[in-house]
């Protein structure tokens, strides 16, 4: 071979070479390829970490404040039952007038549409403030004022009950807790109401108590049937004689009592299977305090005694 064609074999071994080492770099560059510094990331870990920042981002709105907010269900004011931290019932009746709760959305308390059922989402409000908060009425221990005038118990024949499940509480310092239902009554002497008054349905909130009545010594038995009358406004049920229920705030005693078979009460007397009890015969009591049957109007956890014919 000449030194010439040595020359040109060299020289074009020589420029395959080059390009061989061209198209190398480039295929590295594509492949993200190049000099290793010894902390490279396979591609497999880098998928799962992006895959991992990913679901904790898309996981953090739900998770913040540790409710699941895909339920739709739970309302800033509080209105709503799954968000309500107790929950419970109310009614307030001042010289007559049963009132209705007032709807704002910065009151602790709320109250469904049924008007009754109320909802609380903290806690530490005594049944003074959610009285006032719902019905705009300022309460003390033995004092309602509302709209204008203030009703003392015992001031003019006024009355006033603070009731919660049926027990007298101090509104000032009770404080409301889950299912409590809380009653309000306040009564005038010249309040003008009708009896037996409006009927309020058994699935809304009602009256309930319990009753002893003897009769020369011997107690009558209101779980028997002739006593399950069913009567609307006044009656026991389930064939049981405890507790009796009155369907409306504005039940007299005397009226309950003429609802039951065979007895009649009045102020002084008492009639019981066609005998009537006069005089000192007679006792007829609501908490252990004597009563007109007539003018007394049932309240929620009150506890009736009559006697006719002696202890």
């Amino acid at each position: 071979m000449t030194d010439r064609s040595r020359i040109v074999r060299y020289a074009g071994i020589a420029l395959l070479v080059g390009a061989l080492v061209a198209t190398a770099g480039c295929t590295s560059a594509l492949d993200g390829g190049g000099p290793s510094d010894g902390n490279e990331t396979s591609p497999t870990e880098n998928e799962s970490a992006v895959n991992e920042t990913d679901a904790e981002s898309s996981g953090s709105d739900d998770q913040e404040d540790g409710h699941d907010h895909e339920n739709g269900d739970d309302s800033a004011d509080g209105t709503n039952s799954s968000s309500a931290s107790a929950s419970g019932r109310m009614t307030a009746v001042v010289a007559g007038t049963e009132l209705s709760p007032q709807s704002s959305d910065d009151a602790a308390i709320q109250f469904e549409e049924d008007g009754e059922t109320w909802q609380l989402d903290e806690s530490g409000v005594t049944v003074a403030s959610a009285l006032s908060q719902a019905y705009d009425v300022d309460v003390t221990s033995d004092a309602v004022s509302h709209d204008g005038t203030t009703y003392r118990d015992g001031d003019d024949g006024t009355s006033v009950h603070v009731r919660v499940n049926g027990e007298p509480v101090d509104p000032t310092s009770r404080e409301l807790s889950d299912g409590d239902q809380v009653w309000l009554t306040v009564e005038t002497e010249d309040m003008a109401v009708d009896v037996p008054g409006e009927y309020i349905p058994p699935e809304d909130q009602h009256i309930h108590g319990d009753i002893e009545f003897v009769v020369e010594g011997e107690e009558v038995d209101f779980s028997a049937e002739r006593y399950q009358s069913g009567h609307q406004h006044f009656h026991f049920e389930g064939g049981a004689a405890d507790p009796w229920h009155a369907h409306s705030w504005s039940v007299s005693l005397g009226y309950a009592m003429s609802t039951l078979d065979g007895i009649d009460v009045s102020d002084g007397e008492v009639t019981y299977d066609g005998t009537t009890y006069t005089g000192e015969e007679v006792t007829v009591e609501v908490n252990g305090e004597p009563v007109d049957p007539d003018e007394y109007f049932l309240k929620d956890g009150d506890s009736v005694r009559i006697v006719a014919g002696g202890t």
